[in-house]
C-alpha cells in the first residue's frame, strides 16, 4: 500500500497510491484461495494504468496529491477497520439476511484489480452461505472498469 510506503518520500505516496490502484495486476490461480497466488506488489508493466491514460486536467479534477491524511488512508485506520467488520458481520447476520428477502447481492470484481480487492473475493467466498451472494468476475478488468 503506497499510502505506508516508508521506502517513499511523503511527497511521491499520493502520486504512487493513484498509479497503484489504477493499474493491472497478474495473478496467479486465484479460484484456489490460496494468498500466496495474489500478486501484491507489481502491475502488469504491459499494460498502461488507467491513470497514465488520463490527461493531468482529468487526473487533478479526481485527485488531490497534497500529502497528509485524507479519503483513503481512513480505509486502512483502526477505527474504520472495526466499522468495516460490523458492515461485513450485518451483511451475513441471519435476521439482517431475513430482512432482506428477496434482496439480491452482487460482488462484481475485475479479474486484474490489485490484490485487496481479490482477497476481499476470496474472503466472502469462503464465508457467505450458498445463495447468499453472488459474484461476477470482469475479466481483464481494474479497479477502475467502465461500461
Amino acid at each position: 500500500m503506497p499510502f505506508w510506503d516508508e521506502t517513499l518520500p511523503p511527497e511521491a505516496r499520493g502520486p504512487a497510491f493513484g498509479k497503484w490502484c489504477a493499474s493491472y495486476f497478474k495473478h496467479g490461480d486465484v479460484s484456489s484461495n490460496d494468498f500466496g497466488e495474489l500478486n501484491q506488489r507489481n502491475p502488469d508493466e504491459s499494460q498502461k494504468s488507467t491513470i497514465d491514460q488520463m490527461t493531468t486536467e482529468e487526473i487533478l479534477s479526481v485527485a488531490d496529491f497534497v500529502p497528509g491524511p485524507k479519503c483513503e488512508t481512513i480505509w486502512v485506520s483502526p477505527v474504520f477497520v472495526n466499522v468495516l467488520a460490523n458492515q461485513t458481520k450485518v451483511l451475513f447476520d441471519p435476521q439482517v439476511r431475513k430482512d432482506w428477502k428477496g434482496v439480491t447481492v452482487w460482488h462484481i470484481y475485475g479479474d486484474m484489480n490489485s490484490w485487496i480487492v481479490l482477497y476481499a473475493v476470496q474472503k466472502f467466498k469462503q464465508w457467505a452461505k450458498p445463495g447468499e451472494i453472488n459474484f461476477k468476475v470482469v475479466e481483464r478488468a481494474n479497479h477502475f472498469v467502465s461500461a
